[in-house]
């Protein structure tokens, strides 16, 4: 996937769908990722931690 940096573009898994996100930060094995998503409960999440290898990096 190569490296990732704050700003690049990536796809997020959610259930059988991808959704686009945006990196904030990267630190170690870990890239955190804003995106909004409404849960169950009608919470929203504005940002996630995912690991390197659970997310994809979009074309530019």
């Amino acid at each position: 996937m190569g490296t990732l940096k704050p700003g690049d573009k990536v796809w997020i898994p959610f259930g059988a769908d991808r959704l686009a996100g945006v990196v904030l930060y990267t630190s170690g094995d870990t890239v955190g990722v804003a995106f909004t998503i409404e849960d169950e409960s009608g919470d929203l999440h504005p940002e996630c931690v995912f690991r390197t290898h659970e997310i994809e990096k979009a074309d530019q």
